[in-house]
């Protein structure tokens, strides 16, 4: 399912749908953003901090959502080392 809108609406927009029954493999998610705010780049790494959080979610539903993570161990350790 693509969800190109062609033209950002908004500043950043995730976009998530229902995977077809029967599908396995995760949600279906679009991250549609402004050129002149983001690049590929940074939208890139948002989605991969929302992967992480969402997984994190789910193995660990007894953890307060602002206590997930949202940072993969080399990201943390590259943004607190360097």
């Amino acid at each position: 399912m693509s969800f190109d809108r062609g033209v950002a609406l908004f500043d950043l927009t995730l976009w998530v749908a229902r995977p077809a029954p029967g599908l396995a493999g995760g949600l279906p998610i679009d991250l549609n953003f402004r050129t002149e705010l983001f690049d590929r780049t940074t939208a890139a790494r948002l989605l991969e901090r929302f992967r992480i959080f969402l997984e994190a979610a789910v193995a660990l539903p007894e953890v307060p959502v602002g206590s997930l993570p949202i940072w993969s161990e080399a990201a943390w350790h590259q943004v607190t080392r360097e």
